[in-house]
Parts: C-alpha cells; structure tokens; sequence
C-alpha cells in the first residue's frame, strides 16, 4: 500500500509504542467504505503493548495484520486486542529485544456503510474480504471465506490473536473462487489458537491483475517464492509513487510455524526477504 503521502503501566502489564517514524502525509486511504492504514512500529515488550492507529476507525477495526522486518527472524506478533483507534501486540516471552514490525490495519470509514461487515468492493474490478477464526486441528482445516473471488491472482494473509504465541498459521492453499482458506499449522502448535485473515482478488466475474488502483493509493498483492535463507529480492507489480507503502507476508506452504520476515524496501518497486535459516527449500 501506499498513499500520496504515555508512561509505561507496568500494574497492567500495558505499554503504549511508539512509531519508528511518522512519515507524511499519514499513511492512509479510503475506499469502499473502508478506511486503510498503514506504518511500522518497534515492539519492546513481552508484556501487553498498546500502539496507536493514525486515525480512529468510525467503529470498528476489521483486520489487523502484520511482519516482522528484522533480519533472520521466525516469531510472529500476536495481535492480542485490536480496537477503532489502537491495537495490542502480546508477543512471546522467548522473543527478546526490539522487533521493528509492519501493520496494516482496516476498518470502516463511517461513510458510505457498509452493507456485508465481512467484505467489500473495491474500484470496479476487486473484492476484499476478512473474517475471525480459529485454528483447532495441525491437519488440514478449511475455513470458508465471506464471498467467491474471481480469476487471476488473489491472496490471503494471517495473523495470530492470541496473546503469547509465538508461532506464525500457515496456509495450505487460498482458492479465492472456491470460498476456501485452508489452514495447516506446525505440530508444535497444541490447543485452540484465533487469527484474524484478509483475502484479496478480482470481484466475481472479472479477472484480477494483482494490483488495484484507488485514487491517492493502490493495493498490490502475489504469491512469490522464497528459496534462500540469504537477502533475497523482489520485485512489486508496479511502482508506488514513493516509499511510503508497507508489506505483509505469510507462508503458503503446509506445517510451518515461522513468519517470512523482510529485511527493508529497496525502493519503490521492491523489498528484499531475508528468512530464518530454520525454513528450508523453496517457500511461497
């Protein structure tokens, strides 16, 4: 995405973060009703840790995503509350130190309303989706997305809600025409574990390109491979018109506990992966 652009209170284990950087104009856009947002921020604590949202959502935070963008890292961070005007990241106690991580967050804008909370057009030609779950099983576990998507590429993206988890849901396979988002967790992974999702594509009857133009933004999406545990470089669809713009990743393949973590963006047409050394051969 991009856009034309207190004290800690340790008796309530809630710290509140603060931004790695402010850039300007904010990082938002609006569309289809949906209020977008996105930025980087530092996670510092293993205890609950509030960040603030650019702008408050009229009333409700659909969908909150994020990525680690630190070298050789394979800990998600779980969004352990997210609300209209903040979230709350409740990472692991192993994970140690300060994780620069990116978010995107949606919500609705308050006008025009939406008339399907779970899903909403997008420009002419795409459809976005999101929903809440829970993972219960390490086989294979379909979830049935809100709407069908049409042809060409689309994607889906997770990210843990439970407080203290550590581990990253992998996805089987997205079948954005089919309504399907399958998940297949690591072994490792015992017990209920809730994430939050977000699917994007081509509107039913039209054909996706992977990218989708939104007056002062545009949303870009794909399901590249990553097959080095070195830096690795990739490359966007388009161009956005600056650096301002953020990228979420999940691992598409079965039985994986790690996140892709980015190292940076090069520029304003790609971003470089550099994953742990535990992911081995090539991963999309």
């Amino acid at each position: 995405m991009d856009a034309k652009a207190p004290a800690a209170q340790p008796a309530l284990r809630r710290l509140r973060g603060a931004p790695l950087r402010r850039a300007r104009p904010v990082p938002r856009g609006r569309a289809g009703g949906l209020l977008f947002q996105w930025g980087q921020y530092h996670s510092t604590s293993d205890f609950g840790q509030t960040f603030d949202l650019h702008q408050p959502f009229a009333s409700r935070c659909y969908a909150l995503l994020t990525t680690c963008s630190r070298v050789d890292v394979r800990s998600a961070l779980a969004v352990s509350s997210r609300g209209p005007s903040s979230f709350t990241i409740n990472r692991d106690d192993t994970i140690d130190g300060s994780y620069p991580f990116y978010w995107i967050a949606i919500g609705d804008a308050g006008s025009p309303a939406l008339t399907d909370p779970r899903q909403a057009s997008l420009g002419a030609d795409s459809t976005i989706l999101w929903g809440d779950a829970t993972s219960t099983s390490d086989d294979d576990q379909t979830f049935t997305t809100p709407v069908a998507l049409g042809a060409g590429p689309s994607a889906a993206l997770t990210t843990v809600v439970k407080a203290d988890v550590r581990s990253a849901l992998s996805l089987t396979s997205f079948d954005g025409p089919g309504r399907k988002l399958i998940v297949n967790r690591h072994n490792d992974i015992d017990g209920s574990v809730g994430f939050n999702y977000v699917g994007i594509g081509a509107r039913t009857g039209a054909t996706s390109t992977g990218i989708q133009r939104l007056g002062d933004f545009k949303l870009q999406w794909g399901l590249p491979t990553s097959d080095s545990d070195q830096e690795q470089l990739f490359m966007l669809p388009e161009a956005f018109a600056d650096m301002n713009f953020a990228v979420i990743t999940t691992i598409a393949s079965a039985n994986h506990n790690q996140g892709l973590s980015l190292s940076r963006p090069v520029n304003a047409r790609s971003f470089i992966v550099n994953r742990d050394a535990s992911i081995d051969g090539a991963r999309q």
